[in-house]
């Protein structure tokens, strides 16, 4: 979930320019723009691949539902001519080829826009992040992709198959069932993340090891992208909620309500993520200064079973013409077993005290 280096550069660059200049800030994750278009209206339905922007021109005027996505953000002029169209400010423009951009939700007077991001667990079982802009207007969506695969083909399946009454509502419905996909999908990077902090507590617990504290930083620097993405995401979310948009019916607020909902709960699982790293952090320190008292008792104790024994080497190592013993015949063995007595009753001292 790291962003890249180049992106940064790409983003000062951008310092200066006049507001509302257009701009791709991030990666180009496609080779060529892909446009599709899925319209809808109860029984009538229609999916199709266009080549061409200005096909799509003719559903704005439509009475059915129309839902156009755009995968790719690095054309800037088909960018343009879209909002062109469609009516969309250059500034909302800026903010969709920037995918740097926090969560946000904005109020124009023809339309909502909104932006977030889309994380998903990859094959490889590491966070992907993108940023997807959703564009709702009076009878169509726009959604944009930085590339693609999504996680919406649940919802083009039921558009397909006629499943549930998403055919019968509005675009409005399908933008909460949009949001609703992204948010759920949240649920199981939290899951992800939840298993990954499980692994490196059951390892520092084994035994706190250093490279295990570059883990703990790495899931922490995780966490802190995820926060990133739910706190903004909440205050959008609260703000559709609690707010009368024309856009946006009665029937549907309950439905965006109960999303807001989840990202409470996102959010309390987040801390709760971090407030269990912080725990293992604390372990790892607990480890580390336990393994370094053990390692000063064994140091001690040896240390305190060769004082006695440098003190009479030390005695014994004296010069002088009348020592004691110093002709003895048995002195130097006499010597020996007499160290060795006082090594083995300072260690058994020392277990009965449980030191060793």
């Amino acid at each position: 979930m790291a962003q890249n280096t180049k992106t940064h550069i790409e983003d000062i660059r951008k310092i200066g320019l006049p507001p509302g200049t257009l701009k791709h800030v991030g990666k180009v994750a496609v080779e060529k723009v892909k446009i599709t278009v899925i319209d809808y209206f109860n029984e009538q339905f229609q999916e199709l691949e266009i080549d061409k922007i200005s096909d799509a021109f003719a559903f704005k005027e439509s009475t059915s539902a129309t839902w156009i996505n755009v995968d790719g953000l690095h054309d800037t002029n088909l960018i343009s001519e879209i909002g062109t169209y469609f009516g969309i400010h250059n500034l909302t423009l800026e903010d969709i080829l920037n995918t740097n951009h926090r969560p946000k939700l904005e109020d124009y007077d023809d339309y909502l826009f909104l932006t977030l991001k889309m994380l998903a667990v990859n094959s490889n079982n590491h966070v992907e992040s993108e940023q997807v802009s959703l564009v709702l207007g009076k009878n169509w969506l726009i959604t944009f992709q930085e590339a693609e695969g999504d996680l919406f083909d649940k919802i083009r399946v039921r558009l397909r198959d006629s499943q549930g009454k998403i055919r019968q509502k509005g675009v409005d419905y399908l933008f909460y069932a949009l949001i609703d996909i992204i948010v759920d999908n949240y649920f199981v990077v939290t899951e992800h993340f939840k298993d990954e902090i499980e692994i490196i507590e059951d390892k520092v617990l084994l035994s706190p090891d250093k490279r295990y504290l570059t883990d703990i930083q790495k899931m922490r620097n995780h966490l802190i992208d995820f926060r990133k993405a739910i706190v903004p995401l909440r205050e959008a979310l609260g703000d559709l909620r609690a707010n009368i948009y024309p856009l946006i019916s009665k029937k549907t607020n309950p439905y965006l309500s109960d999303v807001y909902e989840h990202t409470l709960y996102l959010y309390e699982s987040t801390e709760y993520l971090q407030e269990s790293l912080t725990s293992i952090l604390d372990l790892y320190h607990s480890g580390i200064s336990n393994k370094t008292n053990q390692i000063m008792q064994v140091l001690t104790i040896i240390s305190t079973i060769f004082i006695p024994l440098t003190f009479i080497v030390g005695v014994y190592g004296m010069n002088f013409e009348f020592f004691p013993e110093i002709h003895w015949k048995y002195g130097y063995l006499f010597v020996w077993i007499f160290m060795i007595i006082i090594v083995l009753g300072m260690m058994r001292y020392f277990r009965n005290k449980k030191w060793l």
